[in-house]
């Protein structure tokens, strides 16, 4: 069952029958191959230094600043605005729009925002020493998510 709020999103129910509780086994927890040897991804292999536009959504207590947030492009932050950014709680914030000089060797997306107290971003700490990259709501067509397309 689900409940059109519009166009900004959607309510699920779900109801499910016929499960049974208790251990999965040692094999559902078992890493992956793409979690064992490709994660996190190593950078891109560009590591010019380019010029990028790209916006943030502001507003107090969080400091106006971009370390350790995620940011987007026009289109990226367009599609977080149409599909997340358009609560109650957005109402009184402004888009920031920033140039900046970045290194193409992008990393691994990793969520980056302000959390209260100061920007944090999470991910283990090999992830998180180069900017991070992907497609506007991981819906890209590039290989691995964006990160290198």
């Amino acid at each position: 069952q689900s409940v059109d709020f519009g166009i900004f999103g959607m309510a699920n129910a779900m109801w499910f029958s016929g499960f049974r509780l208790g251990s999965p086994g040692d094999e559902a927890f078992r890493l992956t191959e793409a979690c064992s040897k490709y994660y996190p991804r190593p950078p891109c292999p560009d590591s010019r230094v380019m010029p990028i536009d790209v916006y943030r959504i502001f507003g107090p207590p969080e400091p106006l600043e971009l370390g350790d947030k995620n940011t987007g492009d026009a289109l990226g932050d367009l599609a977080f605005v149409c599909t997340q950014g358009a609560d109650a709680e957005y109402e009184k914030k402004v888009i920031t729009h920033w140039r900046v000089n970045v290194s193409q060797a992008f990393g691994q997306y990793s969520p980056c925002n302000f959390d209260g107290q100061r920007n944090r971003c999470l991910g283990p700490p090999a992830q998180l020493r180069a900017v991070g990259r992907r497609s506007g709501q991981g819906q890209g067509l590039g290989r691995i998510g964006g990160q290198c397309s």
